[in-house]
């Protein structure tokens, strides 16, 4: 739950610089991550991206931005909106405000239930509280594979392109 005291929470995104995020994700865990995500994608019609991000801008704490909407924000300046079957899947992760969130674009969030994304979202937050970052983050994929493939499969003879960056974004 994200904190309403605007002071706390600034404090909560000062104390969280993204050096101290990167120690927890080293260019090989990101490498790892960006290799499994287009294994992924090979399996369904979706393009996935996952955004990690330490801190936000004193600007948008004190406006009160929330991680959903932060999320979104993500979602269409990294153009996950703009696939051709509508299928991006953005997970986030707000480190400083300890919350995690889905945005799934309109030809899947038609099709899976909103509980489903939530679902995943806290698995991987309580991994997240046991300093299971990758593990955690892989087991977020892997299930997020699972409701891809079940909801949109690839199937045989459909060309995969890969139309979102695999790039995790590491802020």
């Amino acid at each position: 739950m994200v904190n309403n005291n605007r002071i706390q929470r600034l404090w909560q995104h000062w104390r969280l610089p993204s050096w101290r995020i990167k120690k927890w994700f080293p260019q090989t865990v990101l490498s790892r991550l960006e290799r499994l995500i287009g294994e992924s994608e090979a399996v369904h019609m979706g393009q996935i991206r996952f955004v990690i991000e330490s801190n936000m801008e004193t600007m948008a704490v004190l406006s009160g931005v929330t991680p959903r909407q932060r999320a979104r924000q993500y979602f269409g300046s990294l153009e996950v909106w703009d696939t051709a079957y509508n299928t991006g899947v953005l997970l986030y992760v707000s480190c400083a405000d300890r919350a995690i969130e889905i945005v799934a674009d309109r030809g899947i969030s038609k099709q899976v239930d909103a509980a489903v994304w939530q679902a995943i979202c806290r698995d991987l937050g309580k991994d997240f509280a046991d300093g299971l970052y990758q593990q955690g983050l892989e087991k977020a994929l892997e299930q997020m594979t699972a409701v891809l493939i079940s909801h949109i499969p690839r199937h045989a003879g459909q060309a995969h392109s890969n139309e979102v960056s695999n790039e995790v974004v590491l802020r």
